[in-house]
């Protein structure tokens, strides 16, 4: 004999055949494309910085406030690296799946919006001088609204299904906070502000136990409209203050030009004759002699506030680390190449970039 159809709110019984959650499949397909166009970028598959994040599309409280909202969307399907983006896809393909069917997927997809928008506004208040990525947000919103659906169903929800779900969204949520507590590159602004989102739009979409299009449609408006009121209104936090700020955008404003200009010599030696003495020349004044003279400023800066003199190292650091690397080359491109002081100093430099990530990560 089959088992009965679900009634109502009930949650599905095991053994019914479900259909296949169609929008949590394709928000996993969204998440790894993207990803993939990350490390096509040239970011590393395990540990990308936070320039790199930033660049291509990461939330940041200065930029998100002050213009670019859409930060809010792009930072949703960025991950920092293979490790937390193995971890969201489980979790939402867990959570996604059955959210998508008790919400269905317009509801899912609501409150999986809804609450990544909001877990990135908390972020972006919280830590206006981190650059924030990943789904995290969305999906504690989606798990959030599991837990309000359990609530709002009680009485119609057998009692051992009912703790299992509760003990479930449990055991997520502990470990989760135990992580982010452990971890401080963890945002947990995010989670919270997701996870309180998508309950509270979880528990309005059914009101009584019972669901009601009309209602959710509103929910959902309203709930959109506070975010883009608080983007507009609150006003643009500004970098670290004082000299340190003037310093840390100067700092931001030469990577993106040696980076940029440095691409462009490495394309235009390997098209000509190597050891080019103009690309050799045009190394040392377009990218060692600006990059020296902020060195110096980082080194002679004695405003910086205390909370702020390791990133003031760190960044001295890079840019040190890319002077000397610059040097060697241009030593090869006059006729005196030595390969592996070449590779020494990328590695050096690859070193000093990811020690001043970790020291901006403190500055949570």
């Amino acid at each position: 004999m089959n088992p009965p159809p679900p009634q109502g709110g009930d949650l599905p019984p095991a053994r019914v055949r479900l259909p296949r959650p169609w929008l949590t499949i394709l928000l996993i397909v969204a998440i790894l494309v993207v990803f993939a166009l990350q490390l096509a970028s040239g970011q590393s598959a395990m540990d990308p910085t936070a320039q790199e994040l930033l660049a291509s599309g990461g939330n940041l409280g200065p930029l998100t406030f002050g213009g670019e909202p859409w930060r809010l969307v792009s930072s949703m399907f960025l991950h920092g690296g293979a490790l937390h983006l193995g971890l969201n896809l489980v979790c939402l393909w867990s959570g996604g799946a059955l959210a998508e069917r008790l919400y269905g997927r317009a509801g899912l997809a609501a409150i999986y919006v809804v609450a990544g928008l909001g877990g990135g506004l908390a972020s972006a208040l919280t830590h206006a001088n981190t650059v924030s990525v990943g789904a995290s947000g969305a999906i504690f919103g989606v798990f959030g609204a599991v837990g309000a659906y359990v609530i709002a169903h009680r009485a119609r929800i057998d009692p051992a299904a009912y703790s299992a779900q509760l003990k479930n969204l449990a055991v997520f949520v502990g470990i989760n906070v135990a992580l982010g507590m452990s971890q401080p590159q963890i945002d947990m602004s995010a989670h919270v502000g997701g996870l309180l989102i998508g309950f509270g739009l979880g528990l309005g979409f059914e009101l009584g136990g019972r669901s009601s299009f009309a209602r959710r449609a509103v929910l959902t408006g309203v709930a959109l409209a506070t975010i883009g009121g608080l983007v507009i209104a609150v006003p643009t936090p500004a970098p670290p203050g004082g000299r340190a700020a003037e310093l840390f955008e100067e700092f931001d404003r030469l990577e993106a030009r040696s980076v940029a200009r440095y691409a462009e010599l490495s394309a235009a030696n390997a098209s000509g004759a190597q050891g080019d003495p103009a690309v050799a020349t045009a190394i040392e004044t377009e990218l060692i002699a600006p990059a020296d003279a902020l060195r110096l400023q980082l080194l002679g800066a004695t405003d910086i506030p205390s909370r702020l003199e390791a990133v003031q190292l760190a960044l001295e650091r890079v840019v040190h680390a890319r002077i000397a690397l610059w040097r060697q080359l241009v030593l090869a491109l006059r006729g005196n190449p030595d390969e592996a002081a070449l590779q020494r100093l990328g590695e050096q430099v690859q070193a000093a970039i990811r020690r001043a990530d970790q020291e901006l990560t403190k500055l949570r």
